[in-house]
């Protein structure tokens, strides 16, 4: 169980201290009875992270949760600690960043800890592809939106996507260099990605006033339901008194609104191009129960598919614009490479991956519950026991010094030549059987965007603004401005 604090909150101060007293007393008692639980057969626990309580749940409940992992494994000068979270029903909570363990956990354990993914089924109104735990509900709707991301469709959507991003350039990039203006660069690429999608995956293309409307409720459903109660499950028992609850309901039930409107727009349409996009494999996939499942799942998917692409294009802009040598670089680059073959640029795909390891929008990675006992591969006298809670926080990995050199610098030259354990440091989209089964899209947008982008246009920064964490990590306030450099 883990408190969020909410300094905004409309509560009375008798309703926080009864509710803070419930949330400790909970805690003190579950952490009392976890503290006995030692094994016997002579291996070890992974150390705690050496803050108290209090501190390490406001942390973990809060915009720092990635700085304070971080923070943890420097003082500990280990990349696999304890978390003093203590979670009812589990043993204990463990963060890894230690890529092989990472790796070994996320092809092994396919165990979603409730109490963690199933509040985002109040945004999408029920189980979705991303918070189901019955394996063959999941599977079946894995197994039958696969398809839509085949090589042929991929090649369809980055189609999509380059009209859409030339479009951006001509409408938003040009008149702000004509202007002398600055570019949020986080609100121009997350407005870019949800277009892209609702075209390429949903055969829909939002008006201005649909995407606002989409965007602003999202962040309302998603930081009460998703993130809020997930924190403090003792939030949804008060849905009733807590205005920001309630305006979360009214934000959910627009968004499932909007979702039957474009499965109402599908269905309408008298010729589709493919029945292979997203929506169409799920639309007519029957072993969905009702529309209220699809919707769950294509809600999710428009979540997933436009959140971390954007912040992922927004950081490595912003990267670029503080490093300009390497900006310089890029673009040489890709300005000696005809156009259609930039995808297979080198020197792209190394910017590319320098900037989601410094940056990793997932930085706080996934989350598994370990149905057996297991033993790191990388020290033997570590153990994690069955029932463990695992955070697998990506920035860990990313930023581990035992993997990359000076890992806290902004260096594309590192994925020149990189070792093995450098490249398995690296899973934005996660392992196993529950990783992204979009990732190819992703990549594929990341890939076109930046090379669009920079191989005309440079950047400087304006304005770096901060970091800020809430499901994803993503830059706030960071201003950009733009210039046209012609071909050299």
């Amino acid at each position: 169980m883990i408190l969020y604090v909410d300094e905004a909150s409309n509560l009375d101060p008798w309703w926080q201290t009864t509710a803070l007293a419930i949330v400790v007393l909970g805690i003190a008692y579950a952490f009392t009875r976890r503290r006995s639980f030692q094994r016997k057969d002579g291996k070890q626990y992974p150390p705690y992270a050496p803050i108290g309580l209090l501190r390490t749940i406001l942390s973990m409940s809060g915009p720092r949760a990635p700085s304070f992992m971080l923070e943890m494994s420097r003082l500990l000068k280990c990349s696999v600690f304890r978390v003093r979270l203590p979670i009812p029903g589990t043993p204990m909570v463990v963060a890894v960043g230690e890529p092989i363990l990472t790796k070994l956990i996320l092809t092994e354990s396919r165990m979603k800890p409730a109490s963690v993914y199933k509040p985002f089924e109040s945004v999408t109104k029920g189980p979705s592809i991303f918070t189901e735990t019955d394996e063959t509900t999941w599977k079946h709707a894995r197994k039958g939106v696969a398809p839509a991301f085949s090589s042929q469709h991929i090649r369809r959507m980055n189609t999509i996507c380059a009209a859409h991003t030339e479009r951006w350039i001509q409408e938003r990039l040009v008149p702000s260099i004509a202007n002398n203006a600055v570019l949020d660069i986080a609100t121009e690429m997350v407005d870019l990605t949800v277009t892209v999608i609702c075209e390429s995956a949903f055969e829909y293309n939002p008006s201005k006033e649909e995407m606002t409307m989409f965007l602003s409720e999202l962040d309302l459903a998603l930081r009460e339901f998703s993130f809020k109660q997930s924190a403090n499950p003792l939030r949804k028992f008060f849905n009733g008194v807590l205005p920001s609850a309630r305006r979360a309901k009214v934000a959910s039930d627009r968004l499932q609104r909007f979702v039957f409107k474009v499965m109402d727009h599908y269905r309408s349409l008298k010729h589709h191009e493919t029945e292979d996009t997203v929506i169409g494999r799920i639309m007519n996939n029957d072993k969905y129960k009702n529309d209220e499942a699809r919707a769950a799942d294509l809600l999710t998917f428009l979540v997933a598919g436009h959140d971390t692409t954007g912040y992922s294009l927004a950081w490595i802009l912003l990267h670029l614009a503080q490093h300009p040598h390497e900006q310089k670089i890029l673009r040489e680059k890709l300005q000696a490479t005809p156009r259609e073959e930039w995808a297979q640029s080198a020197g792209l795909r190394s910017v590319v991956q320098e900037g989601m390891r410094l940056s990793p929008v997932a930085a706080m990675g996934s989350v598994r519950q370990l149905a057996e006992d297991i033993v790191s591969p990388t020290d033997p006298t570590i153990v994690l026991p069955k029932g463990a809670i695992v955070f697998l926080p990506q920035i860990l990995a990313c930023r581990n010094p035992d993997v990359f050199d000076s890992p806290d610098e902004f260096q594309p030259s590192r994925w020149d030549e990189p070792s093995e354990l450098q490249r398995a440091a690296i899973i934005p989209f996660s392992l196993g059987p529950r990783n992204c089964v979009g990732q190819r899209l992703a990549v594929a947008e990341l890939h076109s965007v930046i090379a669009s982008v920079c191989a005309k246009y440079t950047f400087t920064v304006e304005d770096e603004g901060t970091s800020d964490y809430f499901l994803t990590y993503k830059p706030v306030g960071a201003l950009l401005k733009a210039t046209h450099v012609p071909n050299q």
